[in-house]
């Protein structure tokens, strides 16, 4: 092999290897930046997931303490009911007895 030949070997080595080596260090840094990016998201969703079972938990205690207000206000209008009733049934008895 001649010196001009060696040369011309290693030159397209040195270009073969910048024409492959560029795009290898690009898409190196781009998968670097993606897996970052990738992470930062599952922290994120992790954190809206915790909030929102807080978020959840909060309404579901309100919702139970209305619920048991409800409760206790239809209880209170039974008996008020259960009042108006009895004064009626009275108010009738004295009305018939005139």
């Amino acid at each position: 092999m001649t010196e001009l030949e060696v040369l011309g070997l290693i030159g397209a080595a040195v270009t073969f290897a910048l024409a492959v080596g560029g795009p290898i260090l690009k898409l190196n840094s781009s998968i670097t930046r993606l897996d970052s990016t990738v992470k930062s998201i599952g922290e994120k969703l992790a954190k809206l997931d915790s909030d929102n079972h807080e978020s959840h938990q909060e309404i579901f205690h309100r919702l139970n303490e209305k619920g048991k207000q409800l409760a206790a206000h239809e209880a209170r209008l039974e008996d008020q009911d259960k009042k108006l009733d009895d004064h009626e049934r009275r108010l009738v008895q004295v009305e018939q007895r005139r």
